[in-house]
């Protein structure tokens, strides 16, 4: 099953703890570095991600190097997990990584020069719910495994469907490539039964149903497939299954009818996985169905969870667009002296700014306001209030901002140039939330309001340290 389908967005759930480890001496300490910025995240977080299921993966590194992994979001995009050596002695560097899925597949891609000639290195690793650490070390572009797990390399079964994929392109008929399709699933199927090993039949099938789905786009056999599909393996077969299930039959669905009445809460996280994936693909953007898949994938429990992130990569928003508008947005302070936001932000530096749109009559605005006031609010992120009232009502505005003690209010001048912000931005109610980073660069267009659950873990996990090296 998925662990946590709809938690910890803002990180891909690729939350991982690093620990680095000389092994060339009998020393027992050891530096250990959490990459969550100290005092940025609560207890109860912290706690709750050391308690869930994760994987230890281990990477020995004899000298000065690099190296690393893709594994599956919850998106079932590829995230990549990276292991930096900076020093030349030998060195172990471990990174916890929270499962999202019980069972993923797990790959491994590098190269090293031969002869003048790039040799390339492909891995898969099958890692099911017993496995909690695999241990590998580096040897030049390529990795080896050193860990005492029963066989979870897979690098056989996806080299040999890799092979017939190619083919598609070629001349064969499909009756031809359907016959061998069906000859390479049998004999994975009957290698794996022999031995007990159930998972790796159930990723065969993967392989199995992706290739048939090539043959024929609309086939009743997928369609049945992925309606009765349990525990999904986490990994790029079942990304690409579902991604082009939802494309190929984008038309037909009946979206009215697509809920947990009629299908499996399985079949419909698992859509609406695809759909986001569809939607967020820049080249889908001018269908005709991505209206209503859109409205759809609204109602999902993926989406209400992550609104914010979904957004981001939905919404289609020229960023520097936003980012110079925004620069060039015409406020007043509290002496009615006008000033542009980019001045704004110079006088209250930070890494991260949550700006917030209200007026004096929105009591949801105000209600937002004093519930920030009691919240332990990250360190790294400043609140620029900006009041949309009338022109009319400054004084109301000044008053109303004192007795709340906002810090940093301003009055927002109605103008064209801020009225057309406006209009790109889609400020059709309030209050409003958007979250920019130091400079200006738009991070979520549509954030969660405070009274929200998820407003200060998403506040946290924005503004913790990007872990990419």
């Amino acid at each position: 099953m998925i662990k946590n389908l709809f938690h910890y967005s803002r990180l891909n759930c690729l939350l991982f703890l690093i620990v680095v480890l000389p092994f060339s001496s009998c020393k027992k300490e050891q530096e250990t570095t959490n990459f969550l910025k100290d005092k940025l995240i609560d207890n109860a977080l912290q706690e709750e991600f050391l308690t869930k299921d994760s994987l230890s993966i281990s990477m020995i590194f004899v000298n000065k190097s690099k190296t690393g992994f893709n594994m599956a979001d919850r998106y079932l995009r590829s995230n990549y997990l990276n292991f930096v050596n900076r020093s030349e002695k030998d060195t172990v560097i471990v990174k916890n990584i929270l499962k999202i899925y019980d069972n993923q597949v797990l790959y491994f891609g590098g190269g090293r020069l031969v002869d003048g000639s790039v040799k390339l290195f492909h891995h898969y690793y099958l890692i099911d719910k017993s496995i909690s650490s695999l241990r590998f070390e580096y040897d030049n572009g390529d990795v080896h495994l050193k860990s005492n797990t029963d066989n979870c390399s897979v690098d056989d079964l996806f080299r040999d469907y890799k092979k017939l994929g190619l083919k598609l392109s070629k001349s064969k008929t499909k009756k031809q490539l359907e016959k061998e399709l069906d000859s390479l699933h049998h004999f994975y199927q009957q290698q794996y039964t022999a031995v007990g090993k159930k998972l790796h039949a159930r990723l065969n099938d993967y392989h199995y149903i992706n290739t048939l789905q090539k043959l024929y786009p609309l086939d009743k056999r997928v369609e049945d497939y992925i309606k009765e599909l349990k525990d999904p393996i986490g990994g790029k077969p079942l990304g690409f299954l579902i991604y082009f299930y939802v494309k190929n039959r984008i038309a037909t669905f009946n979206f009215d009818q697509l809920n947990r009445q009629n299908y499996s809460p399985e079949y419909i996280e698992l859509l609406a996985i695809g759909v986001f994936n569809f939607l967020r693909n820049t080249e889908n953007e001018g269908s005709k169905y991505f209206s209503p898949a859109y409205k759809w994938l609204q109602g999902t429990a993926l989406y209400k969870a992550h609104k914010v992130e979904i957004d981001s990569q939905i919404i289609r928003i020229d960023k520097q667009e936003f980012t110079k508008k925004l620069k060039n947005l015409k406020l007043f302070d509290h002496s009615f002296g006008e000033l542009s936001f980019a001045e704004v932000v110079k006088q209250h530096p930070s890494n991260y700014y949550l700006i917030d749109f209200w007026a004096t009559w929105c009591a949801p605005c105000i209600d937002g306001m004093k519930t920030m006031k009691k919240m332990d609010m990250p360190n790294t992120i400043a609140i620029i209030s900006i009041s949309v009232d009338k022109t009319d009502d400054k004084d109301k505005w000044k008053t109303k901002s004192s007795e709340l003690e906002l810090t940093a209010s301003y009055f927002l001048e109605k103008n064209s140039a801020n009225k057309e912000f406006l209009k790109m931005i889609e400020l059709q109610s309030i209050p409003r939330y958007l979250v920019v980073d130091k400079n200006l660069n738009l991070v979520a267009l549509d954030f969660f309001h405070p009274s929200e659950p998820d407003f200060l873990r998403k506040l946290q996990e924005i503004t913790y340290t990007d872990s990419r090296e």
